[in-house]
């Protein structure tokens, strides 16, 4: 840890953290979360989770959500507001036939290749709660109680119907494939994206997938409901932290340290956007070209979160003149979000959100509202963020967070303002 005025302004970031463990904790769990399971995870007074609770269930009912969070038999889970009754109704008489969702899919995937298998098994694969999916998989048919595990407890096993083998045209599990490259795509494994083709939801080259069709999968353009994905054979993705005095390029004519120096040398990989010299954080590099050019293209506007230590402590005014847009030398910024994370006296951290990839973006901002940057660090990139990567580390992405930076490089882009040059 560093000891500065930085890494106290990051543990100001605490209590933002915890709200949304709190949130993905409740949301994970079948049944009511206990305040103090909650304080134990997040190491906090029971006493603290129990008004973090509260905020929450203000701040949901203040947005006019269409959830709430509640507190039942001593512990806090989510339900649908009362308002919206009669729109949950018909989903629940009427959502029979709807898609299966990507978890179910995977967990459907999970029983094909291990059944029978318990649900416990299946969630120590998935490494979530998987009740409500497994609910939903037997209400459709597609799996069925094949027994009872003799051990203690003599828990429930699960297997495939013949609804499941009709629906893939398969005469017995005999002709299930061995897995194949959908798994190193993320998606458990073949049969999981064979589930996917079945139901429409594969494009190759921009026409709808069929089962048994062959493919390139070199050249081949695949996508899973719009989304790319690869692959490819030998396509490799690295999260590095990034520490300071490194430059980001391949390599440097003046013989500085470079972010490719700091990962494995083979397969040669790039770095996907860039950090300047004294900007610390997180960098993705891989050799997959195609999301590359997505993710550090203008139009799609991948947004980069960063902590900044600034000098003086910016006003309520200075800090909506940030996030309006403020003017540079080569145009107006876009809208960001920013907030002050903690008042240092002399100087304050900032949390600030951009989507624009201009060069040194962040700290002209700040030096045109007259608070320079002391140090920035940045902490997210798109969906892909890691508190525990220590700087100068590294790690492979998941294929799940593959998958993620895809999504959010091709999702539309969201009420951006022109980023022209002014008149």
């Amino acid at each position: 840890m560093y000891d500065d005025p930085l890494d106290e302004a990051t543990q100001g970031l605490r209590a933002h953290e915890a709200r949304r463990v709190v949130e993905a904790v409740v949301m994970a769990a079948t049944d009511p979360v206990e305040p103090g399971f909650l304080a134990q995870l997040l190491e906090l007074p029971v006493a603290s989770i129990e008004e973090l609770c509260r905020e929450l269930a203000a701040d949901y009912e203040t947005d006019g959500r269409g959830f709430m969070l509640v507190k039942v038999a001593g512990g806090y889970r989510y339900q649908t507001h009362p308002d919206l009754a009669p729109y949950v109704e018909r989903f629940v008489l009427e959502g029979q036939h709807a898609r299966l969702s990507a978890p179910a899919f995977e967990t459907l995937a999970i029983i094909a290749y291990k059944q029978p298998i318990s649900r416990a098994q299946i969630s120590a694969i998935r490494g979530v709660d998987v009740e409500s999916v497994l609910s939903t998989l037997l209400r459709r048919g597609y799996i069925e109680e094949v027994g009872r595990d003799p051990g203690p407890g003599q828990a429930v096993m699960y297997g495939t119907t013949r609804e499941f083998l009709e629906r893939l045209g398969l005469d017995s599990l005999a002709d299930l494939p061995p897995l194949g490259d959908f798994a190193r795509a993320g998606f458990g494994s073949r049969r999981a994206a064979e589930l996917l083709i079945a139901d429409g939801r594969v494009t190759v080259d921009g026409a709808v997938a069929r089962l048994g069709q062959r493919v390139d999968a070199q050249h081949a353009r695949v996508e899973v409901d719009g989304v790319p994905v690869t692959v490819r054979d030998g396509v490799v993705y690295y999260l590095l932290n990034k520490p300071r005095r490194v430059v980001t390029t391949a390599r440097d004519p003046e013989g500085r340290p470079t972010a490719v120096d700091l990962v494995p040398t083979e397969p040669r990989v790039f770095p996907v956007g860039r950090l300047d010299y004294d900007t610390e954080g997180l960098l993705v590099l891989t050799n997959d070209g195609d999301l590359a050019q997505l993710v550090t293209h203008p139009r799609h506007g991948i947004e980069k979160t960063y902590l900044a230590e600034v000098s003086g402590v910016p006003s309520r005014a200075t800090i909506r003149a940030l996030r309006e847009g403020v003017a540079l030398e080569d145009g107006p910024t876009a809208p960001a979000r920013v907030r002050l994370v903690q008042d240092l006296g002399e100087n304050a951290a900032l949390e600030i959100v951009v989507h624009e990839g201009r060069n040194r973006i962040v700290r002209r901002m700040c030096e045109s509202v007259g608070h320079p940057v002391r140090r920035l660090v940045r902490t997210r990139v798109g969906p892909i963020a890691d508190r525990r990567l220590a700087p100068g580390s590294w790690r492979a992405l998941r294929p799940r967070e593959v998958r993620a930076l895809y999504a959010a490089a091709t999702e539309p882009a969201t009420s951006r303002s022109d980023e022209s040059n002014p008149d």
